[in-house]
């Protein structure tokens, strides 16, 4: 059983990411592991106290060297210079765009790292 806080933690996390169909892991079904996109027209729920599903997230250091000058070019566009500012918004909507798990979820088994081919990037 995971905590109140990182409960809300992942739901908060998979929920920004909702539009950009992140791979799951779903643990709901007696043990058997499915894995398959959110947001695709299936049924999702949460059940408040266990966790029924891990997002596949990548790693921050798995990002490659065109996205490292793509997520600056993003954030600098939108002036990113403070946290009134779009490119703040547009930095985080980037990163949930291409799965980076920016809040550590992989760390404390909330998330799973995905493989390298999984999102298909560049």
């Amino acid at each position: 059983m995971i905590s109140d806080e990182d409960f809300k933690l992942l739901v908060k996390d998979v929920f920004a990411r909702f539009p950009y169909y992140p791979l799951i892991c779903d643990l709901s079904m007696d043990g058997v592991t499915i894995t398959e996109h959110l947001g695709e027209g299936g049924l999702f729920q949460f059940k408040y106290g266990r966790m029924e599903i891990v997002p596949y997230l990548r790693p921050l250091s798995s990002m490659t060297e065109t996205e490292k000058v793509e997520f600056v070019s993003v954030f600098n566009d939108g002036k990113g210079k403070g946290p009134d500012s779009p490119g703040w918004v547009d930095a985080f909507d980037w990163l949930n765009e291409h799965h980076f798990d920016y809040r550590g979820l992989i760390k404390k088994g909330l998330a799973k790292p995905a493989t390298e081919d999984m999102y298909n990037r560049p």
